[in-house]
């Protein structure tokens, strides 16, 4: 992988963490490529983010996560994104995007897709701690999460360390 490959993977992971903490703090159980879909290729694929409980999607919001500090490839993407959204996704998505490397034309040709059904809103990181900030706050359960097992604080009650 070439280093600005690599740098793009890392701060799109931050980007990630970042939206992941907030709705950790707000008391979502937040998982990571989950749930499993077939895309439009016919091969499975997995969205960035998934957490149930919000108001209004309780059953379950998928968000998706797009950062580009510099001009590159991640905007060229986008179209493949929203049809799978429109046509795959087993639940309602949000984007949200930020940096400034994307192209003038990219977000607003995203936001010509929200239709409040399949695709909810597209957020900057700022917007996203808006519209979390207007939700309810849930009984916040400590849990850790690696994507791959999920860890609760309540099962170590007792223990010393």
């Amino acid at each position: 992988m070439s280093n600005q490959g690599h740098h793009a993977n890392v701060t799109g992971n931050s980007a990630e963490n970042v939206i992941r903490c907030i709705l950790i703090e707000k008391g979502y159980q937040v998982k990571r490529n989950s749930p499993k879909y077939i895309n439009i290729y016919g091969e499975y694929a997995k969205p960035d983010l998934f957490v149930q409980g919000i108001p209004g999607h309780e059953q379950g919001l998928i968000i998706e996560v797009k950062y580009q500090s510099v001009g590159g490839s991640v905007d060229e993407k986008y179209p493949f994104l929203i049809e799978n959204i429109k046509t795959k996704y087993p639940y309602p998505t949000v984007i949200v995007i930020d940096g400034n490397g994307y192209r003038t034309g990219a977000l607003t040709w995203l936001k010509m897709h929200v239709d409040g059904k399949k695709l909810i809103n597209i957020f900057g990181i700022n917007e996203f701690l808006s519209w979390t900030n207007k939700l309810e706050k849930k009984e916040r359960k400590p849990v850790i999460s690696s994507g791959r097992k999920e860890i609760s604080f309540e099962n170590f009650q007792g223990v010393r360390v």
